[in-house]
């Protein structure tokens, strides 16, 4: 016995299953997506991250993704408000920062956040010697000018002679 053509083409049921199917997965594709945002009544202190500023003004606090209501944030560095689309408020300094939780039929909510603190200024201690005309010595003890907890890259520096009169600067006295 001979296949015909019709042997080889898929069943009405079985296109229409396969139909049914994609017509499904996108129709899920194009609703929103509710499963990872929260409710108002369901934010807690923990649903908040921060990341250390670890330079003046690169810290965030990531606040989580609602399905309606929006959060206000106030703190060190911010004048006023400041009230954004996204999740993440960037640029903070070190601090405690309020955040505001506002949703319709729901009381404010304030979370006091921090930002913690990584980084330590570069100070110097500058002492001078004079041993006789022109000789002397110049003395710069750093201090500070690094990451606390060990994120991030130490501060580098460096002593440069100024364009005015003789200077002698021996390249394996200056860091």
């Amino acid at each position: 016995m001979f296949a015909t053509m019709n042997d080889f083409y898929p069943s009405k049921t079985f296109k229409n299953l396969v139909r049914l199917f994609f017509l499904a997965f996108f129709s899920v594709l194009a609703l929103p997506n509710y499963a990872f945002q929260l409710n108002c009544s369901e934010v807690e202190l923990s649903d908040f991250t921060t990341t250390p500023a670890t330079c003046p003004g690169n810290g965030t606090i990531t606040v989580p993704e609602l399905q309606s209501g929006y959060f206000t944030l106030k703190g060190p560095g911010i004048d006023g408000e400041l009230q954004q689309d996204g999740n993440v408020f960037e640029s903070l300094i070190a601090g405690n920062f309020t955040l505001s939780l506002f949703c319709e039929g729901h009381p404010v909510e304030e979370f006091i956040i921090t930002v913690a603190n990584r980084y330590s200024n570069l100070d110097f201690t500058i002492g001078t010697q004079m041993y006789c005309e022109n000789q002397g010595r110049i003395t710069v003890t750093p201090s500070g000018g690094f990451n606390l907890g060990g994120d991030g890259v130490e501060y580098k520096y460096a002593i440069w002679p100024n364009s005015v009169g003789p200077v002698s600067r021996p390249d394996n006295e200056v860091t």
